[in-house]
């Protein structure tokens, strides 16, 4: 699965072994149910469960969009609502960042799309097939948990940081049950440059002088401070519907 994130985090692909390719998503509409058509069937508490949602306490004070995003995951059709989120210190968690997914924004796939063929005789076979065709969709949300002791700062590798998953619709495939696993792969942002330490290496978050000029030499030169790396270096580019793999 693959998001934006918003509230000023970096750009974050998601992954789910599911195989679900999915990117970021646009605000949903306040209070708008979304139920997907015959012959699935609809969620009967619809209006019960979305207000339930957005008045919880870990979400009734969460940017706009990403309230909209958890009250609609809780309108469709559910095993679970949105994950409760409980502070697992003596202080509120903090969120740092959130992404919305959504399964259009790359090139489609057998995952995401009926392809005469190929996987039309079973609708099932896809990502949005769960649910006869309403399209995938999740949230994720990154808290930091102030323990005694602990940094408050998310960007400390020795910060407690939670991550919270929601996706709709997220099923097992070929009969397969139990515990699904996740990754969240950070395009990597090109540090500054740093006296390296004592031992000629670099300190952390940064890069030597020497690193720095051997990655601006590469590609057409966009691996320098502050660009998003690309093992090429050149300028990025983020997923496309009108992408063909493999030579476009």
């Amino acid at each position: 699965m693959q998001g934006q994130a918003t509230n000023g985090a970096r750009f974050v692909r998601f992954c789910s072994v599911l195989a679900l390719t999915v990117p970021a998503v646009l605000s949903i509409d306040r209070a708008r149910a979304e139920q997907p058509p015959p012959p699935c069937h609809p969620n009967p508490t619809a209006a019960a469960d979305e207000a339930a949602v957005r008045g919880r306490g870990d979400i009734v004070n969460l940017p706009g969009e990403l309230q909209d995003r958890l009250a609609q995951l809780a309108n469709r059709p559910h095993t679970y609502l949105p994950l409760q989120v409980f502070n697992e210190a003596d202080e509120a968690s903090q969120l740092f960042q959130y992404y919305l997914l959504y399964t259009n924004g790359f090139e489609p796939n057998v995952f995401t799309t009926i392809i005469p063929g190929v996987n039309d005789g079973n609708v099932q076979l896809t990502a949005t097939g769960g649910n006869c065709g309403l399209p995938t969709v999740g949230a994720v949300r990154v808290v930091l948990e102030p323990k005694p002791g602990l940094p408050t700062d998310p960007n400390n590798p020795r910060a407690f940081n939670d991550v919270f998953t929601d996706i709709s619709p997220l099923f097992v495939i070929n009969n397969e049950s139990g515990w699904y696993e996740g990754w969240m792969i950070h395009d990597i942002t090109v540090p500054a440059v740093a006296k390296p330490r004592p031992d000629g290496h670099a300190q952390f978050g940064t890069v030597t002088q020497r690193d720095a000029e051997i990655l601006k030499r590469m590609g057409t030169g966009n691996n320098v401070a502050g660009n998003v790396f690309t093992v090429d270096g050149q300028p990025p580019h983020f997923p496309s519907a009108s992408d063909h793999f493999p030579d476009k």
